[in-house]
């Protein structure tokens, strides 16, 4: 019996020695997705917000203020997160760039240390009044038509 209990236990040391890193790498791994999501969705937000304010006139001013606290906080593994932003009269473009580092035996196991993020997101930027104006030219013609 003595010698049953004593294997079992070398047994899970030795299991143990394998199972904690892969399980270390699967969570830096969900850490890396995360990370990878939220720069995604950050150059999202702020395109969606430039494409919103595309008539404010100080629209570059609200843009750059967004963007400063856009990424702070949110971010697990990330270092050195910084958002660019491009506007021209016809589309917004934001890009996200950022470090990743990766810490220990798995930084050996890949011979990288940092993992470069970059995420960015273009929209068209739509001025609407023409069209507007075309549909409330056409409802009066129709009323007029009806009348």
């Amino acid at each position: 019996m003595g010698r049953a209990r004593g294997s079992f236990t070398v047994e899970a040391a030795l299991l143990m020695t394998i199972l904690l890193p892969v399980l270390i790498a699967l969570i830096y791994g969900g850490f890396y997705l995360h990370d990878c999501a939220v720069m995604q969705g950050a150059a999202c937000e702020l395109a969606a917000a430039g494409s919103t304010l595309a008539q404010e006139p100080n629209r570059q001013q609200l843009l750059e203020e967004k963007r400063a606290n856009l990424l702070q906080g949110r971010l697990l593994g990330t270092r050195q997160g910084q958002m660019s932003l491009a506007v021209s009269d016809t589309e917004i473009k934001v890009t996200c760039r950022g470090n990743f580092y990766i810490p220990g035996l798995i930084s050996h196991l890949l011979n990288k240390d940092l993992v470069s993020i970059e995420k960015s997101w273009t929209r068209k930027l739509y001025h609407p009044t023409e069209t507007i104006r075309k549909i409330r030219g056409l409802q009066k013609l129709v009323e007029a038509a009806k009348g």
